[in-house]
């Protein structure tokens, strides 16, 4: 959003009621009792990572011990990952390994599509996950278009909690969006008639 606004993608307007959206959706949400059960966790979790009791069937205990799972596995295969088929096997033996009863249990993924693919391809699907949200947010910017810089923001956002590329479904619809935005989006209308402007001009 600070970029939108430096480029003057957006305006200061709709960068106010964007904050006061955004804010306003998160308070509502935390006087959820659920919702603001599952932060409270989150916080202690983080707070006390490590007398974490990874027994206790909760969220982001759960979430926490994938994660931890995760990053062990890549450190002995950082370079070309474990593959796509040998994902869940791996980590249910650090799972076993480590005593994380309850992922173990409930088969837990690491719920960060970065991570997963850093897990399954090593540094270079890392490397090339990441290129596409680079290409994604510079088109964004390059043709003054918030639609596709919110595209960006939103995927980026959920692919930092979940990992959605397990899911067919999931896979086809970045693929289609993301597509369009990088191939077939065309530039704001704003863009165009400045440049219309600026060449009837010369």
């Amino acid at each position: 959003m600070a970029i939108s606004y430096y480029k003057k993608i957006i305006k200061t307007y709709a960068l106010a009621t964007l904050l006061i959206f955004v804010i306003g959706l998160s308070l509502s949400m935390l006087a959820i009792p659920r919702v603001k059960t599952r932060f409270t966790n989150l916080i202690e979790l983080v707070v006390n990572r490590d007398k974490v009791d990874y027994t206790q069937q909760e969220s982001s205990t759960m979430r926490f011990s994938a994660m931890k799972s995760s990053v062990e596995i890549i450190k002995e295969n950082w370079l070309i990952g474990v593959g796509p088929g040998d994902v869940v096997d791996e980590l249910e033996l650090s799972y076993e390994r480590n005593n994380f009863r309850a992922a173990e249990c409930k088969h837990t993924n690491p719920h960060n599509q970065f991570l997963r693919s850093f897990l399954m391809s090593g540094i270079f699907g890392l490397i090339s996950f990441i290129l596409i949200f680079y290409i994604l947010f510079r088109n964004g910017i390059k043709k003054k278009s918030v639609l596709a810089f919110l595209w960006s923001f939103i995927m980026l956002i959920i692919f930092l909690v979940d990992d959605m590329f397990i899911f067919r479904d999931g896979v086809v619809y970045f693929a289609f969006f993301t597509s369009y935005f990088i191939f077939i989006h065309p530039k704001s209308k704003a863009f165009i008639e400045k440049n219309n402007t600026i060449s009837s001009q010369t």
